[in-house]
């Protein structure tokens, strides 16, 4: 709702470019009207749309070409340095309120990666899953696309958020905060 790109901006004194997707542009506007977000700062870019077109300009398929709007969705490769993916499901029946499944597939997740820089590109999700078995799926699509060493989960309800394999230890954290990076320099990383 535009408080994470406030506190970010306070944070680094507008030393960033934001680039934030929206797919609602009345949560767009309530941004701006209720919490101060502001276009105009040479810092902040919104583009209402949908998250899952964002691409790579190297990605091209027939259903683009004729779409404006996926143009507006689409970025260098390696030119990212953080994607956070805090995105809502309205289909309450998958077991899990945050991301939507479409945001967790390997796929995706995929076309991300290969928008972060290489080295320290950090991908973070959001995740509220109240079947454990969700959670254990974001998990394992995260590993397939980077190397379990490079990814860390945060957990809300211990210090031993992770087990030696970077899994969360707890069957009851089911709200965490993933965080993937990329790092050449690191000899765990891949």
């Amino acid at each position: 709702g535009g408080g994470l790109h406030n506190f970010m901006d306070a944070f680094f004194k507008s030393q960033l470019h934001i680039t934030a997707i929206e797919l609602d542009p009345g949560i767009v506007s309530i941004a701006n009207e209720h919490f101060g977000l502001s276009e105009s700062e040479m810092s902040l870019n919104v583009i209402v749309g949908d998250g899952l077109h964002v691409k790579s300009f190297a990605t091209n398929s027939e259903d683009d070409e004729n779409s404006t709007s996926s143009l507006n969705l689409r970025f260098q490769p390696s030119s990212i340095s953080l994607i956070v993916i805090d995105v809502d499901s309205k289909d309450t029946s998958v077991g899990m309120s945050c991301p939507p499944i479409s945001f967790i597939s390997e796929s995706y997740l995929e076309n991300l990666k290969g928008l972060l820089i290489a080295d320290g590109g950090m991908l973070v999700i959001n995740v509220s899953a109240r079947d454990p078995e969700k959670l254990h799926e974001v998990q394992r699509n995260v590993y397939q696309v980077f190397s379990p060493r490079s990814v860390f989960i945060s957990s809300d309800c211990d210090n031993h958020a992770n087990d030696k394999g970077g899994r969360a230890a707890s069957s009851e954290a089911l709200n965490v905060v993933v965080f993937a990076v990329l790092n050449t320099n690191c000899p765990n990383a891949a």
